[in-house]
């Protein structure tokens, strides 16, 4: 199974996926019981991933130096999101990245990690 930002490989793949794209819509009250609802078209798209960072042989600093710094990089950048379906394939904006050390859910040895990417038309990124 294949996730990636860009040239990063991701160790294992994602288990959340969260894919938004609302419209963008406003409702007038009119008489009767329903609103005049006007959408305008689409707002922000927006994929959420989570992912467990672990690694067999591999330490919470190795994965920070491996995974984590080089994500950290990508942040507020256009990235190319490559995954096994081809899904999610694509130019997305790197909105987010928090990492969760969370024993419980990541083990002693990893991180659980929450990525937010954003598509667009076109961007510009300053």
């Amino acid at each position: 199974m294949v996730f990636k930002v860009d040239e990063i490989q991701l160790p294992k793949y994602p288990s959340v996926f969260r894919d938004t794209n609302p419209a963008d819509t406003k409702a007038y009250p009119m008489p009767g019981t329903k609103p005049l609802v006007v959408s305008s078209g689409l707002k922000l798209r927006v994929l959420e991933v989570e992912v467990l960072l672990v690694e067999a042989g591999k330490t919470k600093v190795d994965l920070k130096t491996l995974y984590l710094e080089p994500l950290r990089a990508k942040i507020h950048q256009q990235v190319t999101l490559t995954t096994n379906d081809g899904l999610y394939d694509g130019t997305w904006l790197f909105e987010s990245l928090i990492p969760e050390e969370n024993i419980k859910r990541a083990g002693t040895r990893g991180f659980w990690l929450r990525m937010k990417f954003s598509q667009g038309s076109s961007y510009v990124v300053l």
